[in-house]
């Protein structure tokens, strides 16, 4: 039985860039992240889309919540920590 594989279009991101940082982000491993990560998301959904970097350490957080148009990329070493507070979701 032969099967058509639909077409892959690779998504093309602005070369807008936006570091977690510029919100307040601090990778101490302690610090709860997550308004200053999605800060940063929503900030650069509202300039047409780009690139959110997080950079290298222990980024704390809870609920990301990503939009179209926008890339997270992590730099090396960078680890994302997830609450295991369940009242932080």
């Amino acid at each position: 039985m032969e099967f058509t594989y639909p077409a892959i279009h690779i998504p093309v991101f602005p070369d807008h860039q936006i570091d977690i940082r510029e919100f307040g982000a601090v990778g101490d491993g302690v610090t709860m992240n997550t308004k200053a990560i999605n800060d940063a998301i929503d900030a650069c959904s509202k300039a047409g889309g780009g690139t959110v970097t997080i950079p290298a350490g222990f980024w704390k957080t809870a609920t990301i919540q990503l939009k179209d148009g926008v890339r997270l990329h992590t730099e090396t070493g960078a680890f994302i920590k997830v609450s295991d507070d369940y009242n932080d979701y």
